[in-house]
Formats: C-alpha cells, structure tokens, sequence
C-alpha cells in the first residue's frame, strides 16, 4: 500500500522494529493516532493497542481497545510496553494546542512519551534546518533532537534519517546521514522532504 507521504518509510519501520521486539511487547499506545492505517497490522499481530488524539473517528474505535479523545499531555494514562508517536510531535503547538512556546510544549511531549513508554519508543518527525509552517507544523532541528536525545540520559537508541526528493510520489526514500539530515531545507510547496526515525529500546 502506498500512502503517497513520509507513512511509506516511517509504517514499514514501525513494524518491522514491532515484529523484531514482538516477544516483548503486549501492550501498545499510538499517540496521534486519528487516520493511522497500520493500527490493524498492529491488532492482526495480537497486540493490546489504544490510541489517543484530539480528533475523534469512528474507523480507529472499532480498531482499537480504547481510544481517548483530547490532549495527550492532559491524560493520566498507564505505561504501556510501546508507544508510538509517528509525524505528530511537529504539530505540537503549532497547529495541535498553539503555542508561542511550540519547541518548549514538544519537548514536554517528548518527555511523556519517554515516560509513558515501559519498554519501547518509537517516534518520527520532520527534520531539518529550522523552519515553520504556520498554522501547520515545525520542523525538528538539530538543537531540538539534542535535547531530545537529553531527556532519554542513557537508554539504548538509534537514529536513522530518510530523504526524498518527491515525497508525494509515495517512493523513493532513501537513508541519508544525519551530517546531510542536518542541512536539509522545508519547502512548503513540497511537503515533508526529511524524516528522523528515532527507535528506544529502555
């Protein structure tokens, strides 16, 4: 299936590092999870998912266990073995909860994915120079991912970075390192162009 976006390098990921860690993993939390169309892989793996966003839709109830409706950060949720947060963290405060402070609000987030997360996290975002696309999204920096990586002190972690030139042609992603990652540039005539995959192991 392609999804003509970044979701045709961050699902096959996702669940590639779900199915290398499937022995350890029951419980599942998809943060932003409103049009995520790999939560029925997930639920055809045997797992227990919920899912959290502020829209509310009616595809992803009959999908998943529970699904809570409002603010991630407002929720007094249980750990779960893995959470995912896949192309959400940029909107955060920008057009999600607007913010002045939207890089300060998405570290707040990140840190309650970490905390949230028992075993595994697995999170993606737009990276790049910095940038903003009102009303939209922000591109995660270098300055920003570094802090990021601060909040995880010593666990184990891997960072892999996508590019692609078309990313509305649904192929042609390639991994770049993240020296080339670094000095990438948001158009927003094309849409997201650089991905960082981020992956947790605690």
């Amino acid at each position: 299936m392609s999804y003509q976006s970044e979701r045709d390098i961050e699902i096959p990921r996702l669940i590639d590092f779900l199915d290398r860690h499937s022995d350890e993993i029951e419980t599942v939390l998809d943060v932003g999870c409103y049009g995520s169309k790999y939560l029925e892989e997930i639920k055809k793996r045997g797992k227990h998912i919920d899912g959290i966003d502020f829209t509310e839709g009616e595809k992803e109830k009959e999908i998943l266990e529970n699904y809570f409706i409002g603010d991630f950060l407002e929720k007094d949720l249980s750990r779960y073995d893995l959470v995912i947060c896949l192309s959400t963290i940029e909107h955060y405060g920008v057009k999600q909860r607007p913010d002045p402070d939207h890089t300060g609000l998405q570290l707040f987030l990140f840190e309650k994915l970490v905390l949230t997360a028992e075993k595994f996290l697995f999170v993606t975002f737009p990276y790049g120079l910095p940038a903003i696309h009102e009303n939209e999204l922000s591109i995660i920096s270098q300055f920003w991912l570094d802090r990021f990586l601060g909040v995880l002190g010593d666990v184990k972690y891997k960072l892999s970075f996508y590019y692609n030139d078309n990313p509305q042609s649904g192929s042609g992603w390639l991994e770049i390192s993240k020296n080339e990652a670094d000095k990438k540039q948001y158009n927003p005539n094309r849409g997201v162009q650089c991905v960082c995959i981020l992956e947790v192991e605690k």
